[in-house]
């Protein structure tokens, strides 16, 4: 492969991969190291026969590989539960000060729109608490 096809493809897979993984990731330094892992990884294969989909595969690998090493767990709120979860004292974590404004605003939101629509457009009582719940 000549330089110059060397560079188109760069030009050409670059944007993708940068894309599939900006829509994945929150961190803008995550997004760009991830990508840069993949471009190197793939574009440094030899022998390989549908380069499509090998690059599609090693940004999978490593997207899959960041994902399990955040090992992080997700937390269940109840319906009628506070989101105030940094005093439990049976929960030990910390949340970023950015996630956290993010989490309360649109959770919130969303919630009391879901509550609205709910107690609108259904009457029947029993039907109400089993979507609620």
């Amino acid at each position: 492969m000549s330089n110059k096809n060397l560079e188109e493809d760069w030009q050409y897979w670059f944007p993708r991969v940068y894309g599939y993984f900006y829509k994945r990731v929150n961190s803008e330094y995550q997004v760009e190291e991830l990508t840069s892992q993949t471009m190197a990884t793939a574009f440094t294969a030899n022998n390989v026969r549908n380069f499509k989909a090998y690059i599609w595969k090693v940004a999978h690998n490593y997207l899959v590989r960041y994902i399990q090493s955040k090992n992080t767990e997700p937390i269940i709120v109840g319906w009628d539960e506070s989101l105030d979860l940094k005093n439990s004292t049976e929960i030990n974590f910390s949340i970023e000060e950015e996630a956290e404004k993010q989490v309360s605003a649109n959770y919130i939101s969303k919630l009391d729109h879901l509550r609205l629509c709910i107690s609108s457009q259904i009457k029947d009582e029993t039907e109400k608490q089993l979507i609620q719940l």
